[in-house]
């Protein structure tokens, strides 16, 4: 019998699973900064019109390996089965335009492809979250603190159907962060665009300082966390 399972079988469970979870969720738990957010107040949706298109940014703060990308898009009628939607990242590194913009051009990430379902915020808008493990790599992105764009292309849309990203306003902390303006690709052609309406599309990025940690090694803090949890009550008792 392992000195582990000796431990456990003297302690009562009931006081073990609190304290330790505590303890795994600090050990292995990066804080998450919010390093863009541009949710401040809705103002209506941008039609895609079949085009990649998205917002080019900087990020803000010091965190920079990214553990939640948020987006909001809206669509009419109903999606039919076949639409798609595909995230992408890209640097502010490519050439530049006549009025002196570099454009987007490495691309340092690229998500699966992804279903374009209803929602539950009300004129069939939805909100789709990437987290590692389940849209972005398991250990998360090292992100850019140079300009960026993030983009969506929807596929698969038919006549008669429209989607979109939802547009807001950005709060006075974050507004800084992005131009009034979009990049729209066509052909491999990127070009920059305005609107009445500022084109800023609703997302949230935020990250932590470190990579998030893999599975395993979670599960491998987990008997060095129980053992520093036992110390501490000894510690505690011989006082």
């Amino acid at each position: 019998m392992s000195a582990l399972y000796t431990i456990m079988s003297q302690l009562k469970w009931r006081t073990v699973i609190p304290s330790l979870v505590v303890c795994v969720g600090a050990m292995v738990t990066a804080s998450a900064e919010t390093i863009y957010e541009n949710r401040a107040a809705y103002v209506g949706t941008f039609n895609n019109g079949g085009f990649e298109l998205g917002n080019q940014i900087t990020l803000g703060g010091t965190a920079r390996y990214l553990n939640l990308f948020s987006f909001e898009y809206s669509l009419f009628p109903a999606p039919g089965a076949n639409v798609q939607g595909i995230v992408r990242f890209y640097n502010n590194d490519g050439a530049q335009t006549t009025t002196s913009y570099s454009t987007p051009g490495t691309k340092f990430f690229e998500s699966a492809p992804f279903a374009v379902t209803l929602g539950a915020l009300g004129e069939n808008r939805n909100v789709l979250n990437f987290v590692p493990g389940d849209g972005l790599p398991t250990m998360g992105i090292e992100m850019p603190s140079t300009p960026m764009t993030w983009t969506v292309e929807f596929q698969g849309v038919q006549a008669g159907d429209a989607v979109g990203l939802s547009l807001y306003t950005p709060s006075a902390e974050f507004a800084p962060q992005v131009f009034n303006d979009y990049w729209e690709q066509q052909a491999g052609v990127w070009t920059l665009h305005n609107n009445t309406t500022p084109p800023l599309f609703g997302t949230v990025f935020q990250a932590s300082v470190t990579p998030v940690p893999e599975p395993s090694v979670a599960l491998l803090t987990l008997p060095a966390a129980l053992l520093f949890w036992v110390a501490s009550r000894r510690n505690r008792a011989s006082r």
